[in-house]
């Protein structure tokens, strides 16, 4: 009786986190398939990881001067944020403002203060790396890095959730330009 018990427990504790992967990727298909897209430029570094591979560091706008003397304190490390995007002239997705309150009706990620420095709030984005084949890792961070070329990458996002669903350069997904100009 206890082995059968024992073989029970293991076998609902392997279902379960089954469900927990499967849910979790079904969520980030379900955020690409049916999220709101925002541009936005970086310039990617690529460090190496052990236990992750090989990946971008995407380097981008991750903090905004609170130019309000009386909203200097109104933000902590840690604390909660909704961070509202707006199209620029140029097609980019800027930082509009942020807020504690889920926005209505605006584009905006879910994130994190980081820290503060001065009268400007660092904020830690549920997105900072853009996993690469390795085959292409250093080729990718040479040509952002030595060319003047125009590097974006794409995100989805859906209700304050956000996944990456591209890196372009040029307008053209990075692997197919590392392809065509090898």
């Amino acid at each position: 009786m206890e082995k059968s018990r024992k073989i029970t427990l293991l076998i609902i504790f392997f279902i379960l986190q089954l469900t927990f992967i499967f849910l979790g990727v079904i969520k980030n298909e379900f955020i690409l398939y049916k999220g709101d897209t925002l541009k936005i430029l970086t310039k990617p570094l690529d460090p190496y990881d052990a236990f992750r591979g090989n990946y971008l560091v995407l380097n981008y706008e991750n903090s905004i001067k609170v130019s309000d003397g009386t909203t200097d304190n109104a933000y902590n490390k840690g604390d909660i944020v909704y961070i509202v995007y707006k199209e620029d002239d140029t097609g980019y997705s800027k930082i509009d403002y942020i807020t504690k309150e889920k926005p209505k009706g605006e584009k905006y990620i879910k994130a994190r203060v980081n820290y503060k420095y001065s009268s400007e709030i660092f904020l830690k984005l549920p997105f900072d790396r853009y996993y690469i084949d390795s085959s292409y890792a250093k080729e990718a961070e040479k040509l952002a890095r030595d060319r003047n070329e125009e590097v974006y990458f794409t995100v989805k996002i859906y209700k304050g959730d956000a996944v990456i669903s591209n890196l372009y350069v040029n307008k053209v997904k990075i692997i197919d330009y590392i392809n065509e100009n090898k």
